[in-house]
């Protein structure tokens, strides 16, 4: 839960077989750079010349294609020296999210439906997902009666 991470130490998992993945030179100093702040929400790894070995990932990216994760992590290079921390902290976060988000057609059992209204309601911006796009929209009786043909 990255809504409020803010003063709460990473929650990590460590991996039992550390993870290789593959980058280009300039991928590899770009994770170098961001190194820091991808280590303070729970990943930890080494950097190789062409790659890097994770030995950790924060807890909600367990069954998460990491290689993904990286790849959207890296795919944005607007990262600029005023605020840059904040800048990549902010890009990592919408990174994860879109990857390790629910996907149309998941299937939820009623628990995990009531969890995760929940948690979105304590969310600061509950109304929208981090692609700008609403995340829930009210209903007239009238519409429904009229998506149902009654």
């Amino acid at each position: 839960n990255f809504c409020n991470n803010k003063n709460r130490s990473p929650n990590s998992q460590k991996l039992i077989f550390p993870q290789k993945l593959q980058f280009n030179k300039l991928e590899i100093k770009l994770l170098s750079d961001i190194e820091d702040e991808l280590n303070s929400i729970g990943f930890s790894f080494n950097i190789e010349e062409e790659n890097i070995e994770i030995k950790s990932i924060p807890s909600c990216c367990i069954n998460s294609n990491l290689q993904e994760i990286f790849d959207e992590i890296l795919s944005d290079n607007e990262i600029e020296s005023e605020d840059i921390n904040l800048k990549i902290e902010k890009k990592v976060h919408l990174s994860l999210s879109k990857t390790i988000c629910i996907k149309k057609g998941d299937k939820l059992v009623s628990q995990e439906m009531k969890s995760l209204v929940e948690k979105l309601i304590k969310c600061k911006t509950s109304s929208v997902c981090p692609n700008g796009f609403p995340t829930y929209f009210n209903l007239e009786k009238k519409e429904i009666e009229k998506r149902f043909k009654k």
